[in-house]
Formats: C-alpha cells, structure tokens, sequence
C-alpha cells in the first residue's frame, strides 16, 4: 500500500512540477546554451557515488565560482529550482 501511495505522489508531483521544468530549461539554454542539465558523482551514504542532475547555472571557465554564475542561475539556486531533476 505505501509503495502504491509514494508512486502516485511521485507522479502527481512530477506532473505539476514539469511546468516549470520547461519553463527553467528554455531560459538556461537561452542564456547559457548547451548542456542544460549538469551531472556529476558525489560521494553518498557510506562513500559510496552516485549521481546527481541539476539544471546548469554557471558558465565554463577557470575563474572564481561567484564570477562563473550568471543572473540565471543565481535565481535558479535562490530558489532551488536548479535541483529540480
């Protein structure tokens, strides 16, 4: 029964929230272009990797992290849209 009730909640929540999903893919790749989407492993429970999706909200390069991110992203990561996926 509880894995009958988290699957319709997951779909529910997937359904209202991919709205804004949308919406926030179009603005990182009109103001950032490709990749959409960052990816990378980080170590989790026992040190054991796994890995983890976010919306990309900063630019390449070799500069400092706060010089990197863009208005964009700034909003993305104030609001925790950018851990969305």
């Amino acid at each position: 029964m509880k894995r009958t009730l988290d699957l319709i909640v997951a779909i529910v929540a997937a359904g209202l929230s991919a709205p804004l999903a949308a919406v926030t893919a179009v603005a990182v790749r009109s103001t950032m272009g490709s990749p959409v989407l960052f990816h990378q492993e980080r170590p989790g429970l026992a040190g054991r990797p796994f890995d983890i999706i976010k919306f990309r909200t900063m630019v390449g390069g070799e500069a400092d992290p706060e010089e990197r991110m863009t208005p964009t992203g700034a909003v993305l990561r104030r609001w925790s849209i950018d851990e969305l996926p």
